[in-house]
């Protein structure tokens, strides 16, 4: 049996039986030649378009809202535009310190003349993170009252958490508590103390009293620049809150995660950024500041500081290393939208509080903060994603393809590469034979 009946026998492919008849003249067979070319181009033109459109992981995106009778409410980290207390400042004898390494950049200050390397540093060497007596402010004279669905809650509901502002503090850390309703009467009401007087420098150029306030999941180590909203001193805030869930099949949307070494958290794209960063600094200059977990990692110097540390901090900023590309959304997660407003608070408020509180009404007037957090409805925006496209319907579209213009198949794509290696085996067999018949190939 010749290779070509072989083929037309095992080959069901529309047209191929057409050119192979050897009894048909030569203007029917070119004719079928012509047509069966143009469908198989077509043919994988249109698989070749299949194949780009699986490989681009099409996403089909869902979005629903959702009533519950109760929802989570967020974790509420609240960070003081203050880095680093006066008070201990003057105690370590660091005065002239943060002018330096943080220097007022809107019009040329001068600057003190300090021998950073003669500076003593033991006695920071005591301060942790979470010591209540370290660099940031306290709670206990940050927060002045709390109310949460207007009953009582107290300091202990808080605690203490490193950010990228410093020292802050958490309120709802484990995500244990629900909101029950919507409305001011059911979310969380703060008086807060900004304490002007303890005022020195600050992270990233916060050139204004007041606190930084962040709602978030507890999972999240919130990056506050990105975050935080401000809320001054003098006034009462209103900030609303509204939900969003997105859950994604793995792969849709190129969501995923990756190890953490530094932060012992779940997994977050913030985290993952914020790691970045350290690495990079790390790498640099090998010692970090209280924002860095401690570890085996050691405090910067005064002149690692002005000479490494915060010139590195500045770089990263300005290159692109790389790094936060590879920090992939995590397949499900919540987040929250906020709406912020505020009013100056009255006169005859600010001289009632001093006379209950004491003090001065220009001293309330430049420290007090009334705060209030509240969900804005019991809905909740669910975000589904799921792949458009997956390997099932771009084998189904290939097979579609291939019976469309040539009446194929998937088999009759195996039957081709089957007649091709049976083909080739034979060739080679033929040839092995040959030579060990004669394998010289001498005549006499």
């Amino acid at each position: 049996m010749t290779g070509t009946k072989y083929l037309h026998e095992v080959v069901t492919v529309q047209g191929l039986s057409q050119i192979c008849d050897a009894h048909s003249n030569v203007t029917r067979r070119v004719v079928w030649f012509l047509i069966f070319i143009a469908g198989l181009g077509f043919t994988t033109f249109n698989i070749y378009k299949q194949v780009s459109l699986y490989l681009s992981v099409p996403v089909n995106v869902r979005v629903d809202q959702i009533l519950e009778n109760t929802l989570l409410l967020p974790t509420v980290t609240i960070c003081n535009n203050n880095m680093v207390r006066k008070s201990l400042i003057e105690n370590l004898g660091w005065s002239d310190v943060l002018q330096i390494g943080y220097p007022y950049t809107d019009f040329d200050e001068q600057l003190p003349s300090v021998n950073l390397s003669q500076l003593d540093v033991s006695k920071i060497s005591h301060l942790q993170v979470s010591d209540n007596n370290s660099y940031g402010h306290a709670l206990e004279s940050s927060i002045i009252k709390c109310d949460w669905e207007s009953a009582p809650c107290g300091q202990d509901d808080f605690v203490y958490l490193e950010t990228d502002m410093g020292k802050c503090f958490t309120y709802n850390a484990n995500g244990s508590l629900l909101a029950r309703n919507s409305g001011r009467a059911h979310g969380l009401r703060l008086l807060l103390n900004v304490q002007e007087e303890e005022y020195t420098r600050s992270h990233d150029g916060y050139l204004s009293t007041g606190f930084m306030v962040a709602v978030h999941t507890p999972e999240v180590i919130p990056i506050m620049s990105e975050m935080g909203l401000t809320v001054a001193p003098g006034s009462q805030h209103f900030v609303s809150i509204g939900v969003k869930k997105v859950t994604a099949q793995k792969g849709a949307g190129g969501c995923g995660d990756r190890p953490l070494k530094y932060i012992t958290r779940n997994y977050s794209r913030h985290a993952c950024k914020q790691e970045c960063e350290m690495d990079f600094l790390l790498s640099m200059c090998n010692c970090g500041d209280f924002t860095i977990p401690r570890g085996n990692v050691a405090f910067c110097t005064p002149p690692q500081f002005q000479e490494c540390f915060i010139p590195a901090k500045v770089k990263y900023r300005q290159i692109d290393t790389g790094c936060e590309a590879g920090c992939p959304e995590p397949c499900s997660y919540t987040t929250f939208t906020t709406q912020h407003s505020s009013a100056p608070l009255t006169r005859n408020y600010i001289s009632a509080y001093t006379k209950a509180k004491g003090k001065t009404e220009e001293y309330w007037r430049r420290n007090l903060v009334i705060l209030e957090i509240y969900m804005s409805s019991m809905t909740y925006e669910l975000t589904e994603k799921q792949l458009e496209y997956e390997i099932l319907d771009l084998f189904c579209d290939i097979g579609g393809a291939l019976g469309l213009m040539l009446g194929a198949s998937l088999l009759t794509v195996l039957e081709v590469f089957d007649f091709l290696l049976i083909t080739v085996f034979s060739a080679v067999f033929d040839k092995i034979k040959v030579h060990k018949i004669d394998p010289g190939n001498n005549t006499k």
